[in-house]
């Protein structure tokens, strides 16, 4: 949970920067032509993202009393030099088709191949064995989220509300390689696996217009999930400004963080997998 709150405090830090800057670059002016609620938008942008991607699998067996045998926790962000920021694609689509109700849908993917070479110890039944391992991997996810926003508070300058949604965090990793072995010798080996996670999230977003060009956002969403078996946090945020030199096309820039820490248990096995995209971003908006 320290993780996720150092995430909002960052996303909160982000567009505190990002309205001080916007209030210091553009004069106050009246906010006629800007309304914070848009009855749509239509945005498509590119996003310098990092991917955070850590696991860990223990298996029992029964050798006796369900004996445990831990697994080791593998930063593979770190292990296959994937964790470098690299450019994707991501839109997002807007729609209030009343007052005080809104649907928005945002969606990015992933995808990184690597190799690499580790040099480890394979702890068994109380014995220690040396290897080395050459990899080659590829990771692929994508995040696809589904909000829906009920606006309490809706003026024309400033606009808050609690949003209810879901994210879809679908993913697949392979490995594939040769390990050798002092005891064991030399062995070629694959393995792929792939799901799809789904993430209720609930949360609060703002809006606030500066003046008739600029207009702030923020949107934080967290939940505790629990799920055919699988428990964990997911955490969203992003943050922003929106500037507008024509009525209804802009510019956006803002910092998304999504998060999702998750594990799951069976009687054979125990699987812990936390993955998270983060970093700025940069939209072209349409707005009507």
């Amino acid at each position: 949970m320290n993780d996720l709150l150092t995430r909002a405090m960052h996303t909160l830090w982000s567009l505190a920067c990002l309205i001080s800057f916007g209030i210091s670059a553009t004069p106050t002016a009246d906010a006629d032509e800007l309304s914070a609620l848009d009855r749509a938008r239509v945005s498509i942008g590119t996003f310098a993202n990092t991917l955070n991607l850590e696991g860990r699998a223990d298996g029992r067996v029964s050798f006796d009393e369900n004996t445990l045998i831990e697994g080791s926790t593998r930063d593979f962000a770190d292990d296959f030099s994937i964790g470098d920021r690299r450019s994707i694609g991501l839109w997002e689509l807007g729609w209030r088709p009343f007052e005080r109700h809104e649907f928005g849908l945002r969606h990015y993917r992933d995808e990184r191949r690597r190799t690499a070479r580790l040099d480890d110890d394979l702890r068994f039944d109380g014995e220690v064995f040396p290897f080395s391992v050459e990899l080659k991997g590829r990771a692929a996810f994508s995040a696809l989220e589904l909000i829906y926003t009920g606006w309490f508070h809706a003026e024309q300058q400033s606009a808050l509300g609690v949003q209810v949604g879901v994210l879809r965090l679908a993913g697949s990793l392979s490995i594939s390689g040769e390990i050798r072995s002092d005891e064991f010798g030399t062995e070629q080996g694959e393995a792929s696996v792939s799901n799809r996670v789904f993430a209720p999230l609930i949360g609060l977003s703002g809006r606030y217009v500066f003046n008739r060009h600029l207009r702030g956002f923020a949107e934080v969403r967290a939940v505790k999930l629990n799920y055919e078996g699988i428990d964990g946090k997911a955490f969203s945020a992003t943050a922003g400004i929106e500037l507008y030199p024509f009525r209804h096309l802009g510019v956006v820039l803002q910092y998304s963080d999504t998060s999702i820490q998750a594990e799951r248990r069976t009687d054979s096995l125990c699987g812990e997998l936390e993955v998270g995209f983060s970093g700025p971003q940069a939209l072209l908006r349409w707005r009507m």
